[in-house]
């Protein structure tokens, strides 16, 4: 977890909260971000209800899509909405493995749209197994960094992504 307890001060003291920062009382700024720390570690072992239904959202959306036929961008669409979220609030959380498994399916998104290419939905799939995985209790606490052949065969799939995109472009057939 990134400590902010280092960061160097930037409260105007100009405006109001500046001036509330500077009153006599109060918590030490250090105290407060600790005892803010430390809040965070003893709510983790508990799935925040955020990542909860973000990734309920994320699976019932991948589901509808990998049924679907005619019907598929409205479930991209859902589906792209509920990883951004996913990544904008997991690290905020403190799920930074959640957060990077959601990051890349954004990518994916991002790259399978851009480029006009069918939906990897083997990749996809993947992902979402990963995402299962993070919300595990033994793996909730896990950085990408402690979990490297996981990261790293996830990174893999995103180039695959990322090389089908750059095949389709100069008229070659998509990598397998």
């Amino acid at each position: 977890m990134k400590n902010f307890a280092e960061a160097p001060e930037r409260i105007d003291l100009a405006e109001r909260f500046g001036r509330l920062a500077q009153r006599p009382g109060g918590r030490p700024r250090k105290v407060a971000i600790e005892r803010a720390q430390a809040e965070l570690v003893r709510l983790k072992p508990e799935l925040s209800p955020v990542i909860v239904t973000g990734c309920r959202d994320l699976e019932s959306a991948l589901s509808a899509l990998s049924q679907s036929n005619h019907d598929s961008d409205r479930y991209v669409e859902q589906a792209y909405a509920a990883s951004q979220n996913l990544r904008d609030v997991a690290g905020s959380l403190g799920f930074s493995l959640v957060g990077f498994i959601a990051s890349n399916l954004c990518v994916i998104f991002e790259i399978v749209s851009a480029a006009g290419i069918r939906y990897p939905l083997d990749v996809i799939s993947c992902h979402l197994e990963a995402l299962h995985l993070a919300q595990a209790y033994l793996y909730r606490d896990k950085m990408p960094a402690d979990l490297q052949a996981l990261t790293k065969g996830l990174s893999r799939t995103v180039q695959r992504v990322k090389n089908a995109a750059v095949s389709a472009a100069t008229g070659g057939s998509e990598p397998g």
